[in-house]
């Protein structure tokens, strides 16, 4: 496994792969944003020279105030970026390339940062030709540097501001960054070319809750607005508005959060010879740490992709 170059390595994901790498004893070449940017070519070229495989993670993500400026710049990291890394690495004649894609793929299209993760994906398989293609699509990822959705909740429930929506019993499918690592690091060992679902064990929205609640040593109201109520105020919300960006994001806000994101791991799990080792309860613990740590503002958005985001929005 020598001659590894990693995209993305400042960010969440990537500095749990470059951490995971560290305590295997692995070197991997992770340049910073200054000498590889996946939004221009030229300087991917010279980063490629003498390396077997390449890691992809670099991407953005969690943009969460969106305005047409931070979607096209969501669209142009993770379609071109992908694009240009993966011609890139052909041109060079790397053997194999490592996609970090996201389970994002399986929802609606028309969502900015699941289509760009769609194109993203047909793309690499366009453009590897010969080259061996991995590619791992995450389940939601939270942990220690966490930029996203269960950050969030944790912020919520710690200020006190989380109401619950629906009783909790739909699923969801999560998995600590650290496992994260650890699972790109056994895709390495394994030079196979398909498609892979990585995740943790499912567990239900009122499990994370509770589980932020006791790690936080926070009460939760258990006053549940009942999620048919929720949705059509939403929706009557957004048609009040016409169509308001965020009476539109309420909607779909709501929509995802009484969704049941459950991925089945398994076959990577047996393939690659992983197991998720941090458990939910232990993983939300580390979260909370950190976030009580007060080093949430350390962590910038565009995941090491050499390009500046239109916002001070976060990308995974």
């Amino acid at each position: 496994m020598a001659n590894i170059l990693l995209t993305g390595g400042s960010g969440f994901v990537g500095s749990a792969i470059r951490e995971a790498a560290a305590r295997r004893g692995l070197e991997i070449d992770a340049p910073p944003r200054s000498m590889l940017d996946i939004l221009r070519p030229e300087t991917l070229a010279p980063a490629m020279k003498g390396i077997d495989t390449v890691v992809h993670a670099a991407g953005a993500a969690h943009v969460f105030r969106r305005t047409p400026a931070t979607d096209e710049w969501t669209r142009r990291t993770n379609v071109d970026g992908t694009r240009n890394v993966v011609a890139a690495a052909r041109a060079a004649g790397v053997r194999r390339v490592v996609l970090v894609s996201s389970v994002a793929v399986y929802g609606d299209p028309r969502d900015v940062y699941a289509g760009s993760k769609v194109a993203a994906e047909h793309l690499a398989a366009e453009e590897a030709g010969a080259m061996t293609l991995t590619m791992l699509r995450l389940a939601t990822v939270y942990g220690e540097g966490d930029p996203g959705n269960v950050h969030r909740l944790v912020r919520a429930i710690d200020r006190r501001r989380f109401v619950w929506i629906g009783r909790g019993e739909n699923r969801k499918s999560l998995i600590h960054r650290d496992d994260v690592g650890a699972a790109v690091v056994a895709a390495l060992a394994v030079p196979e070319a398909g498609v892979f679902d990585v995740s943790g064990p499912a567990v239900t929205m009122a499990e994370v809750v509770t589980t932020i609640a006791r790690a936080l040593g926070r009460r939760v109201l258990q006053i549940p607005v009942g999620s048919g109520a929720a949705r059509s105020a939403a929706h009557v919300l957004t048609l009040l508005t016409m169509r308001n960006r965020r009476a539109a994001a309420l909607e779909r806000t709501i929509a995802k959060w009484l969704a049941d994101d459950v991925y089945d791991g398994s076959p990577f799990c047996a393939r690659f010879g992983f197991t998720p080792a941090v458990a939910l309860a232990e993983g939300i613990a580390r979260e909370v740490a950190w976030v009580r740590s007060g080093a949430t503002a350390s962590r910038r958005s565009s995941e090491s992709s050499g390009c500046t985001p239109p916002s001070r929005d976060r990308a995974r």
